[in-house]
């Protein structure tokens, strides 16, 4: 199932934390990628937040892989999720 997660900082983060976690977090995201949890990394370009494309058998699967990222174990920042499904609204448009 594919899961978006777009990441949201924690009451208290601060810029100094997120920033000594920046070279831990890396590795641990391309672990992820190597295991083919995380299939894309993107992130805004308004605001400052990643959005998270993952391969999981549910949303609560997908949040214990994030859970192990250093800036999430370090309360640094949590994550909202989505499950994504095909969009079927446009059948509507050619039912006879």
């Amino acid at each position: 199932m594919k899961i978006i997660a777009i990441s949201r900082r924690q009451p208290g983060a601060s810029l100094e934390r997120i920033q000594a976690l920046q070279v831990a977090e890396a590795r641990a995201v391309w672990a992820l990628m190597g295991a083919g949890v995380i299939r894309e990394m993107n992130f805004d370009a308004d605001r400052p937040c990643a959005i998270v494309t993952l391969e999981a058998a549910s949303v609560a699967e997908a949040a214990s892989h994030l859970a192990t990222l250093p800036m999430v174990r370090q309360g640094q920042i949590d994550f909202d999720y989505y499950s994504a499904g095909p969009f079927r609204q446009l059948e509507n448009l050619f039912a006879t």
